[in-house]
């Protein structure tokens, strides 16, 4: 049989009547897709891009309801396992329906050949933008929403499905009108059907995942179990709380693989001390990250379990705190009594605001700013925190440690402000009872209105502090670092 050689640019045609880069370049861009209608969906905007997939904002005509819409990128669409790799993520979502999974409303082929999904628009933002945001999860959010992850992947594993590409990338987290929080798994790009009679696109010995995430045995091409999906959600968990993965960087993959077969995973610990008030959760990691999988959970149920046990246990403290927080909420004067409510902290809050120098625009604190005043502020013991436009918020329990850290702060901001220099960063600290929601985030009251009053009026390398306070600490002249009389 001759070779057959694409018209346009003389290549060897491997897809249809022109060559696989010729049909790649016939669909377009992923821009010409904005304002086409996809059946009775408009594209509005892109949401984001992925290796395989390109992520719309779409309306339904008639109902004018949000919509995601997932389009096979390109030059993706040329090759046969990638556009079975996306069917099967349509059937595998087609037949699953669970709270903290994205629902499939409808998928197909548009008219010019590029393979679409329909599916369910979740406002809020990935486990990654959280993390590279807010910073690290405290450990009660953390465990609060990997139990949800984990009951998306009991639903998943039960229907036959490995996942095999769990990132911080799919996870969405939306924000729920009660202050609550919910978790949805969003891709199921590379799932794998094991208790199905359909041919395998990967042959033994080949990989497939996101390399930093992967399982030792997935890592080594081997045949994969649910138990694989449990070590990728340890390593995802490990990093909500620390904000980086269990294994030293490198800049090679190979470095990187090498260590996922050989060295044992880092300690919580190592990232911050305070993790030795809650042993039970580096026992699970530990269990979760195991490098035999014979020594990990056996399925997502065991896990969920385990996550109920720790929130009785090593976390009973904190949920006790957000319940009780939760209920002061919706008591607008139990929040404002001058006593401190049943269930609040004695603390310290520190309010601090960013502008951009030169124009004096508010602008939210850069990830490595929070970041730097983190590593300064958790040997105070942070339990709670919050970024929301140009402030970020952090609630430390009053302690010896806590106002040894709050002394230092007056030469931690002026430092920040000399190191980001493209902002202006000036703080507001107050004392007394504040709650915490749910989300780890301080509950609106009077301390918090002070902080943020006088962060507010700080100038940039300023940090304002109540009168008797500094002077009590010896941090500035009373006089000088005074807040505005009201």
């Amino acid at each position: 049989m001759s070779e057959s050689f694409c018209p346009r640019c003389g290549r060897k045609m491997t897809f249809g009547n022109v060559c696989a880069t010729c049909a790649g370049a016939a669909l377009g861009n992923d821009e010409d897709m904005i304002g086409q209608r996809i059946g009775n969906v408009r594209i509005e905007s892109k949401i984001a891009t992925g290796g395989m997939a390109v992520v719309y904002l779409g309306r339904q005509e008639l109902t004018g309801r949000k919509v995601a819409v997932k389009v096979l990128r390109p030059e993706r669409q040329v090759s046969y396992r990638d556009r079975e790799y996306f069917v099967r993520e349509a059937q595998a979502l087609g037949e699953l329906r669970h709270p903290h999974l994205v629902e499939l409303y409808s998928a197909g082929m548009t008219a010019d050949g590029r393979h679409f999904m329909i599916l369910e628009f979740v406002p809020g933002r990935t486990l990654r933008q959280m993390v590279e945001e807010d910073g690290a999860l405290d450990p009660l959010r953390c465990v609060r929403l990997f139990r949800q992850l984990m009951l998306a992947l009991e639903a998943v594993h039960a229907t036959g499905i490995i996942h095999r590409d769990l990132k911080p990338d799919n996870l969405l987290i939306e924000p729920l009108e009660s202050g609550k929080e919910r978790l949805r798994l969003a891709d199921l790009g590379l799932v794998k059907f094991t208790e199905r009679r359909m041919r395998p696109l990967t042959g033994h010995g080949m990989t497939v995942g996101t390399p930093c995430y992967m399982a030792p045995e997935q890592v080594r091409g081997e045949k994969l179990d649910a138990r694989s999906d449990l070590y990728t959600a340890g390593v995802l968990m490990f990093e909500a709380l620390t904000s980086y993965l269990p294994y030293p960087e490198e800049k090679s993959v190979d470095g990187l693989l090498d260590h996922i077969l050989e060295t044992q995973p880092a300690k919580l610990t190592r990232a911050n001390p305070r993790f030795s008030r809650t042993p039970s959760i580096q026992r699970l990691l530990d269990r979760l990250m195991a490098k035999d999988r014979g020594d990990r959970p056996e399925s997502a149920r065991e896990v969920i379990d385990e996550i109920d046990e720790i929130l009785k246990t090593d976390l009973k403290g904190e949920v006790a705190a957000a319940w009780q927080a939760h209920e002061a909420q919706d008591d607008e004067e139990a929040a404002e009594a001058p006593s401190t409510p049943e269930g609040s902290i004695e603390g310290i809050l520190l309010v601090f605001r960013t502008l951009e120098a030169g124009s004096q625009r508010e602008v939210p604190p850069p990830p490595k700013l929070l970041k730097h005043l983190r590593n300064f502020l958790d040997r105070g013991g942070i339990c709670c925190a919050h970024r929301e436009g140009a402030t970020a918020t952090f609630g430390l329990i009053l302690s010896q440690e806590a106002l040894a850290v709050t002394a230092g702060l007056p030469k931690i901001v002026e430092a920040a402000s000399a190191t980001f220099d493209a902002y202006e960063i000036g703080a507001g600290v107050a004392f007394g009872a504040f709650n915490i929601d749910e989300n780890g985030h301080p509950v609106s009251g009077p301390a918090l209105r002070q902080a943020r009053r006088l962060a507010a009026n700080a100038r940039a390398g300023q940090v304002l502090i109540p009168r008797d306070k500094a002077g009590a600490l010896g941090i500035v002249d009373p006089a000088a670092e005074s807040p505005p009389e009201e």
